[in-house]
């Protein structure tokens, strides 16, 4: 998160800022992809109930993603099987929502127990992708975005603030996830252990 109300990309090498858009509000998420045109894309979340896509060579809005019914704090991106960027958001509102980011409609929405803390996705061999999902009480879920199903639900203790994808040496597919009491646990998202 900012508070300076800006959002700025950073050259790693030089560690100089290539790129400052400013905001209206504190900045809760950002987000990075690149567009079949070969330009980089900014997804942003600034305290509002809305997400931004905007052009980071340019600083020019390209979309306003509305339709969240309370603070956007999560943003992340994918690319689909035929090479399309979808969106990923999630919000304190109980809901994730699926978007095409070229014309701001949401695709899926998927319905949690309670807020959306953070999303990751992930993208199977056969290209299939999977989001996951953490928030409030515990609470974590692996989805279909295709179509809005719960496929694996994980429960454990506390807020989960974080969540990341890998596989094991065995190709199972694992979900980190660490947490507000200070611990990181693993999970198995095929069954959620």
């Amino acid at each position: 998160r900012s508070s300076d109300l800006t959002t700025r990309i950073w050259d790693p090498v030089t560690g100089d800022p290539v790129a400052t858009r400013a905001s209206a509000d504190s900045v809760y998420c950002a987000a990075l992809a690149s567009a079949g045109d070969g330009r980089l894309l900014v997804a942003t979340a600034d305290g509002g109930n809305a997400a931004r896509v905007w052009d980071a060579g340019t600083g020019g809005l390209l979309t306003q993603l509305t339709g969240h019914a309370d603070t956007v704090e999560s943003a992340a991106w994918a690319t689909t099987r035929d090479g399309r960027l979808r969106l990923a958001t999630g919000s304190t509102d109980g809901t994730a929502r699926i978007w095409d980011p070229d014309t701001g409609e949401a695709l899926t929405v998927l319905t949690t127990p309670g807020p959306v803390l953070t999303i990751a996705w992930v993208a199977l061999d056969d290209g299939t992708l999977l989001l996951a999902t953490t928030g409030s009480g515990g609470t974590a879920g692996i989805w279909d975005p295709g179509t809005g199903g719960l496929v694996t639900s994980i429960t454990g203790p506390d807020w989960a603030r974080s969540a990341a994808w890998a596989s094991d040496a065995a190709g199972r597919l694992l979900v980190a996830t660490g947490r507000a009491d200070g611990t990181a646990r693993v999970w198995d998202a095929a069954t959620g252990e």
